[in-house]
């Protein structure tokens, strides 16, 4: 919006430019004409002062039919190997022009502002008349002291037309290479002597466009609309994933146990749903830990060095986990392992490591800590609930059976290290 403000001021404060043509002038050489230079009797003379131009004509009637006395503004510059240039006007869209006739009797005389262009298309070098005329009569006496027109309202004269037989679309006036301004009496000047008074002449225009600035203001406005979007589809997306994030979070603190920081009960119903949909064709075992004669540790020790306990086994265990491998503690001092892709020797290699692990390890309070373990490998079309309990039979086995030691269920006797 400020861009877009400040350009709308810039058009009408920076990009506006003129073109006030004086006697001081030095882009132009400025002179009188008359029909005298193409056979015809009228004389003038061109003088300057205060007030500007001063045009003293006499229109002599001979055998030119259309007597004249004009001032011109000559742009072009002295002919090199190819060709003459003039000035580009073609940036400028409005003529300002004060004129007047000093003749006591001046209401009905005209004066007419003429343009004479140079193109290649249609010009050729050394004929005059090649020049593109663009020309408009007015009435001084008759318009507003400042006379205010459009170069595009000029016409191109019929006869130059015929003349040139050029195309539809170079029958328009042109302003790209202006070789000659002119500001004269009018077509229909009868003979006698005139005064013209050429106050000022000025061209004005834009540097830019008023369409390609609102076209430019338009396209600003369509970046910056992309742009916005894009950044809000970024927001968009970053507040997105946050919430993913956020949520990922809040599941892992409620399938996380506060204590030990290993999976709980609440994620062990996903890990086995999980577990038996990509172990269909494949093996996968589950191992219950539990620790010997915990209850004991918590009445001598006190709780706190329970919870040490607890936590120190979560480590020590996990340091033999695989990645696939997931510790859940069931509850107290009980933990349960699955194994996906594991067969149940295997389960019993892994139990068998943990199980001197936990027995070789130091311990606080210098505690002898042992655990129990039950495996059991899932069979072809078994519920969990069923290969849960073989688990905990196998696990109930080596306590009975002594503890510190690994059971395999289905087998009457444990396996111990």
């Amino acid at each position: 919006m400020i861009i877009s403000f400040l350009a709308i001021l810039a058009e009408e404060l920076l990009l506006k430019r003129s073109l006030k043509l004086t006697p001081d002038s030095s882009n132009v050489a400025i002179y009188n004409s008359d029909d005298s230079r193409v056979t015809g009797a009228s004389r003038s003379t061109l003088k300057y002062d205060e007030n500007g131009f001063l045009l003293d004509c006499h229109i002599v009637q001979s055998n030119y039919a259309w007597p004249y006395c004009s001032i011109v503004f000559d742009f072009s510059i002295p002919e090199t190997s190819s060709q003459p240039f003039g000035y580009d006007l073609s940036g400028y869209s409005e003529v300002e022009i004060e004129v007047s006739y000093l003749t006591p009797d001046h209401r009905n005389l005209g004066a007419r502002f003429q343009s004479r262009n140079f193109n290649p298309a249609y010009s050729q070098i050394g004929n005059f008349d090649s020049l593109k005329f663009g020309t408009l009569e007015f009435f001084p006496a008759k318009e507003e002291q400042v006379i205010k027109f459009n170069l595009q309202d000029m016409n191109v004269p019929s006869w130059w037309l015929g003349a040139n037989k050029v195309t539809l679309s170079q029958s328009r006036p042109e302003y790209g290479d202006v070789i000659l301004l002119e500001v004269s009496t009018d077509s229909t000047i009868t003979p006698g002597h005139y005064q013209l008074r050429l106050t000022s002449l000025t061209l004005k225009g834009r540097y830019l466009a008023d369409i390609d600035l609102y076209l430019l203001i338009s396209l600003l406005w369509v970046c910056c609309g992309f742009l916005l979007l894009v950044k809000r589809l970024n927001v968009f997306k970053f507040a997105l994933m946050e919430t993913h994030k956020e949520k990922q979070n809040l599941n892992e603190i409620v399938i996380r146990d506060q204590l030990t920081g290993c999976y709980n009960r609440n994620a062990l119903d996903q890990f086995l749903s999980s577990t038996s949909e990509q172990s269909i064709n494949t093996e996968y075992s589950l191992i219950i830990c539990d620790i010997d004669h915990f209850k004991q540790i918590n009445d001598q020790y006190g709780h706190l060095v329970g919870d040490q306990v607890l936590t120190e086994l979560v480590k020590l265990v996990s340091r033999y986990l695989t990645p696939s491998q997931k510790l859940i503690r069931w509850g107290g001092e009980e933990f349960i392992i699955l194994c996906p892709n594991t067969k149940a020797d295997n389960a019993v290699i892994l139990a068998q490591s943990i199980r001197t692990a936990v027995q070789q390890a130091t311990w606080p309070e210098q505690i002898q800590l042992t655990a129990s373990f039950g495996v059991a490998e899932k069979e072809s079309q078994e519920h969990q609930k069923a290969l849960m309990h073989r688990a905990d039979l196998a696990l109930y086995h080596s306590k009975r059976t002594g503890r510190n030691k690994v059971s395999l269920a289905g087998y009457d006797q444990s396996i111990a290290s």
